[in-house]
């Protein structure tokens, strides 16, 4: 298998390996030193992706970075979950959810 070279080859290997040591750690074997070693490599992943600027710097989780919009936003609530959306988009969920 070649080296992973781009954020998202890297991300991938990782989603890859989180899997395999998930499944090996039900089997019963103790897979919690590489647990640890996947959760360090993710880290610098999200580090190397923040400075490619593919990560907006002020989330811990794997999120876009922020998109420059030309239109008003609007906060949202989804199942008790907050969603920013265009205030468009607001207005036309809140005509849905009026029906």
């Amino acid at each position: 298998m070649p080296a992973a070279v781009t954020c998202d080859e890297k991300f991938a290997e990782l989603e890859y390996e989180l899997r395999r040591l998930t499944l090996l750690g039900e089997c019963g074997m103790n897979v919690a030193g590489a647990i640890a070693g996947v959760r360090e490599r993710r880290h610098l992943l999200e580090l190397q992706m923040r400075k490619e600027h593919l990560l907006g710097a002020t989330h811990n989780k794997l999120f876009p970075a922020k998109r420059d919009v030309d239109e008003d936003m609007e906060v949202i609530f989804e199942n008790g979950s907050p969603r920013t959306v265009t205030a468009r988009e607001a207005q036309r969920i809140r005509e849905e959810r009026e029906q």
